[in-house]
């Protein structure tokens, strides 16, 4: 006698029914939160100054510059200190005097560089021999060690006599020169 195994008819309908459920509950389900990844660590500052000056001198011993602050934080890693409304004094070696403020800058170790950052204004204050020249600009690149400043923004300087503006300008502290960049236009009365 053979023996036929026998399988009832409705086995590969419950088969089904269960692979359909077994899948409805798979899909449906809440997905878990996110697996857990590591956030960047936030910078930190190793040093905060309040109302501070910090001045440079030559190598003869002559003052440079100063640059003053409200407040300022130190960020180790990048070499950077991050000036709330930064003025510079800056002195050159014939002893003339300018002036650079604006609300934000950068001070950059590495590289001698200040960042003046938004509206900057220069001034170089009257003596006997010159009148007050006032420039407005943005974002003013100052180079400490050479005694340049560059800016890439529209600027106008101006005096008692006459005005000036261009696109760009650099000012050599040490020459008591302003040299415009590009879309140089001005007027000049004189004496």
């Amino acid at each position: 006698m053979t023996r036929n195994a026998y399988r009832p008819p409705f086995f590969p309908l419950v088969a089904t029914a269960i692979a359909i459920a077994i899948l409805g509950l798979w899909f449906s389900r809440e997905p878990g939160p996110p697996p857990y990844q590591d956030e960047p660590a936030a910078e930190r500052t190793d040093y905060l100054l309040e109302r501070f000056a910090t001045t440079t001198y030559r190598e003869d011993g002559t003052l440079e510059g100063t640059l003053y602050g409200s407040q300022a934080h130190h960020y180790p890693e990048r070499g950077d200190l991050e000036v709330d409304t930064p003025l510079m004094e800056w002195t050159s070696e014939t002893g003339d005097l300018w002036l650079s403020w604006s609300p934000a800058g950068v001070a950059r170790e590495n590289d001698g560089t200040l960042l003046l950052l938004e509206d900057v204004v220069i001034q170089r204050p009257a003596t006997a021999t010159r009148p007050q020249l006032v420039i407005e600009t943005r974002d003013l690149l100052v180079h400490t060690r050479s005694g340049t400043a560059t800016s890439d923004a529209p600027s106008k300087a101006y005096e008692p006599r006459g005005w000036a503006t261009s696109v760009g300008l650099t000012v050599h502290f040490e020459d008591d020169r302003l040299e415009l960049h590009k879309n140089a236009r001005g007027r000049y009365e004189a004496p």
